[in-house]
């Protein structure tokens, strides 16, 4: 268990490490001088004077490995930079926008439960039935879907048409959430559907199922009292 915590930890700092720097070095490649164009929105005369003592102060004079090094010791401290467009630190920033992004994710993950667990059940139930090709038609229909049409669609049906919710607020609201929710729940839920028809097939054909049936023990209770209480731990992973 150790030793594949380790293994786990040791992959996640170099994907990190790995996808902070390819961001980086495209960031760096931009064409575009950072330098120039903060200056241009700050309304102010522009002379190459300012740009040097502004490059300085920033560190962009330094070569690339260093502006990195440092980088990624600010941030280990918490430190992300300032937002020049919104005048404030980064990490204020992604403050004032983390109550919004857990309301979002928590309704989504409760609406793809309440889609994908039911319909992977009674897919996986009815297998090879008109039940299960209609679930497995319509989530793959869910994951061929691309997120933004959906959206759209919503927006025009629910939004525009039906003005059932806000179409854009300043601030995040309940009934703001649903459909970017719903959104997002269609495409996971829709994923998620077929692993929890897999998983449930897959218990439905060990043993410990066939010995319950041969003892007589109701369709029911073995799917409560068996085939999920073993399935939960592979879900809840998958989910993950």
């Amino acid at each position: 268990m150790g030793k594949r915590f380790v293994k786990q930890l040791g992959q996640f700092i170099v994907t990190l490490f790995g996808i902070t720097f390819l961001t980086f070095c495209l960031t760096y490649l931009a064409p575009g001088d950072p330098v120039t164009m903060l200056l241009e929105t700050a309304d102010t005369i522009v002379s190459q004077e300012l740009i040097d003592e502004t490059r300085a102060q920033l560190g962009l004079d330094k070569p690339f490995v260093v502006q990195y090094a440092n980088w990624v010791v600010n941030a280990a401290q918490g430190d992300l930079g300032m937002s020049y467009s919104a005048k404030k630190p980064v990490v204020d920033r992604m403050l004032e926008a983390l109550p919004g992004t857990l309301m979002l994710a928590g309704t989504a993950l409760v609406f793809t439960l309440l889609y994908a667990l039911p319909a992977g059940i009674i897919s996986a139930l009815n297998r090879n039935k008109w039940v299960d090709y209609v679930l497995r038609f319509l989530s793959f229909v869910g994951v061929s879907m691309p997120t933004f049409w959906l959206g759209l669609v919503l927006i025009y049906i629910f939004g525009l048409k039906l003005g059932l919710v806000p179409i854009a607020s300043s601030r995040v609201t309940a009934s703001g959430v649903i459909l970017p929710a719903i959104t997002l729940a269609v495409v996971v839920g829709s994923k998620y559907m077929r692993q929890v028809r897999l998983v449930i097939l897959e218990e439905m054909q060990k043993d410990y199922v066939i010995g319950a049936r041969a003892r007589g023990v109701s369709e029911i209770k073995i799917l409560f009292g068996h085939i999920l209480p073993n399935a939960v731990l592979p879900l809840i992973t998958i989910l993950g």
